[in-house]
C-alpha cells in the first residue's frame, strides 16, 4: 500500500506539473484524475484475483532458483519492480528486462525451464510480446503472462495467465501490472522459510555504522551541514 500511495503521489505530481507547463489540456487532465480515483478499487480487485494464482505458481516452480520478468515502456519498470521484490523476499536471483533486450540476450541462457513473467497493457508493444512469448516457450521457459483479460492472446500458451483489468491505461500499469509479481515473491518466500531482505544478517546491516543505510552519516550529507 505505501508503494501504491506513493505511486498515485508521483502521478499526482506528474498531471500537475503536465498542466502548468501546457502539455496537458484541462480536460485531458481531469479525465486522468478521474480514472485515477478508480485506480483503488482495481488495485484491491487485482490482488484478490491474483492472489490464489499467485500462490499455486509459487508452489508449483518452488525449486527454481532464477526468475525473470519482462516487459516495455511503462512496463519496464513493472518487470524491475517485480525482479526486486524477489531478490527483496526470496533471495533469488532474478532480472527485469525490456522484451526487446530478453530477444537479444536471456534468449540464449543455457538453463531452459526459467520461470518468465512476460508484462503487457496490449500496446504498441503487443507484436513483439506476442513473438517474444511464442520464442520463450519454444525453448522451453515456463512463461507466465500478465495482460489485460481481453488480450491474453498476446501471449500464446502460457502456463499461466494473470488477467489484469481491461480499463487501465498503460500509463497506470505500474500500479497493476506489479501485483501479481509481488504476490508471487511473497508466497514464494513463505514457502521456502527464507526471511525477508536475508533478516539483515550475513554481515547486513539495518543499522548505519557499516550498513548500507547511511542516510545521516553519509559524506554527502556531512556536507549539507
Amino acid at each position: 500500500r505505501t508503494f501504491f500511495i506513493s505511486m498515485l503521489g508521483l502521478y499526482m505530481n506528474s498531471l500537475h506539473i503536465g498542466l502548468k507547463q501546457g502539455n496537458l489540456d484541462n480536460n485531458i487532465f481531469l479525465l486522468l484524475l478521474d480514472e485515477m480515483k478508480c485506480l483503488a478499487d482495481i488495485f484491491q480487485t487485482t490482488i484478490d484475483t491474483s492472489d490464489a494464482l499467485a500462490m499455486q505458481i509459487a508452489e508449483e516452480y518452488v525449486e527454481s532458483n532464477e526468475f525473470v520478468f519482462c516487459g516495455s515502456g511503462p512496463n519496464y519498470a513493472s518487470a524491475l519492480f517485480c525482479s526486486a521484490k524477489i531478490l527483496e523476499a526470496c533471495g533469488d536471483n532474478a532480472i527485469g528486462q525490456d522484451i526487446e533486450e530478453w530477444a537479444h540476450s536471456y534468449y540464449f541462457a543455457r538453463k531452459s525451464d526459467t520461470p518468465t513473467f512476460i508484462i503487457t497493457a496490449g500496446g504498441r508493444d503487443s507484436s513483439r510480446v506476442k513473438e517474444v512469448a511464442t520464442a520463450a516457450k519454444r525453448i522451453g521457459r515456463r512463461v507466465v503472462g500478465i495482460a489485460p483479460k481481453s488480450k491474453e492472446y498476446l501471449v500464446p500458451n502460457a502456463n499461466y495467465y494473470f488477467p489484469v483489468n481491461d480499463s487501465v491505461k498503460e500509463l497506470f500499469w505500474p500500479l497493476l501490472g506489479t501485483i501479481a509479481g509481488a504476490l508471487f515473491a511473497a508466497h514464494r518466500a513463505r514457502l521456502i522459510k527464507e526471511d525477508i531482505f536475508r533478516g539483515f544478517k550475513g554481515g547486513r546491516e539495518i543499522s548505519e555504522n557499516g550498513g548500507i543505510c547511511r542516510i545521516y552519516n553519509s559524506d554527502q550529507w556531512k556536507n549539507l551541514q
